[in-house]
Formats: structure tokens, sequence, C-alpha cells
């Protein structure tokens, strides 16, 4: 495949060089370390078909990453998904003479879920290292980005307390259904809470690829 433009787009000028990168599916049990293989090109110039083949040494490196991830938790999945959510559900305090029961999250808790700030396994000390050789591989062929979405388990955690007097478990439910949420962020009976680590630790695999 002729670089990313497409081959209706090739350009003919003499003597012009096109770049083409070549994408080889390893499988999971390969033997890591290098091999030798034959490469065979086949195109037509001028009408006239040509073949040339040519040595191959494939380095197949011992970085595995786990790319099913269709049973994992959301924030557990691999690469920075668009689909926004929230990292943790909105909770509400309800107290009343009648209702001492607080139904809240702990914002001063060191971690929330499994690890501290549920940082996706792959921004973690022990996987990073694999993302980023596989990262390093898609920018040298020039197809090489980062993407992530701000209000999202995988990047801004956030969550929701909200405290309304004598309200039943059902007035919440309605709230909340029944209210979009630009005015629900803007209610003053709500206090929200913010951790920017994971976004944090995005950035900096950026700054060690080297991408702006």
């Amino acid at each position: 495949m002729p670089d990313a433009i497409g081959p209706s787009k090739l350009s003919t000028l003499s003597f012009d060089v096109q770049p083409i990168w070549i994408s080889i599916y390893t499988k999971n049990d390969a033997r890591s370390g290098f091999h030798n293989l034959k490469l065979e090109l086949k195109f037509n110039v001028n009408g006239q078909n040509i073949t040339l083949t040519r040595p191959l040494q494939l380095n197949v490196k011992n970085y595995q990453l786990v790319m099913d991830d269709s049973q994992q938790e959301p924030s557990e999945r691999f690469g920075f998904n668009a689909t926004s959510y929230s990292s943790n559900a909105m909770n509400y305090v309800e107290k009343t003479t009648n209702n001492l029961t607080t139904n809240s999250l702990s914002t001063t808790a060191d971690q929330i879920g499994s690890r501290p700030t549920n940082i996706p396994y792959y921004l973690t000390d022990t996987y990073q290292p694999y993302l980023i050789e596989h990262l390093k591989t898609l920018k040298r062929t020039n197809n090489f980005y980062l993407y992530g979405t701000g209000f999202s388990h995988q990047l801004i955690q956030w969550t929701g307390k909200l405290s309304k007097s004598g309200w039943s478990d059902q007035q919440y439910e309605d709230y909340i259904k029944n209210n979009n949420f630009s005015d629900i962020i803007k209610d003053k009976n709500w206090t929200w809470t913010f951790d920017f680590t994971v976004l944090d630790a995005y950035l900096k695999l950026a700054a060690k690829l080297g991408y702006r």
C-alpha cells in the first residue's frame, strides 16, 4: 500500500520515489528473534509485468498486548476511544430525620477501584513499555496518532455527589433521567470532584514519544 494516500493518487513523475509500508501479522506463539524471509514484489511498468525478489529479515520482539478486550471492563479496554462515560456513577447523599443513611463515594480515598485513579493497564509501569514499542513502530511508518476524549474513564476521572434534602430514591432517579447534563452540572446541590492523574500519564506518554 503506497503510503497513506491510496493507489489512485500515486505520483507518476519520472524518478519519483513512493514509500511503501508493509504490515506483517505475527501470531501470539511466534518465536521471538530474527526470521529470514523472502519478499516477492510484483508490479507493472509500461505494460510490462516485473517481479523482484528481495531478502527480508523480520525481528519479532518479545512485546505482546492482549488485543481481544471485548470481555474486559470499559476502563481496561485497549486504546484511546471516543466513548464518553463517567468513571464513577453520580452519587447522592440522603439525610433526613427519617433516613440518616449516607450513599456516597469517599472523595478522600487513596484509590477508586482496583488501582489508584483506575489507570488503564496499558499505562501502568508494567505494560507501558509494550505500548511504547508498538507506537514507535507506527510512528516510523508515519501512521501515528494518540486520541482520547476529555471526559472518559480513561483520561479525566470525575464524580458527582448530590444532596437534596428529603428526596426519595425515585426522585433522584427521575432527576437524573429528566435533566440534561448541562443543567445537572450547574445545579448548586452537586459537589464535583475531578482527577487528572490518568490524563497526566497520557500526556507523559506522548512526551516520551516526542509527539506534540
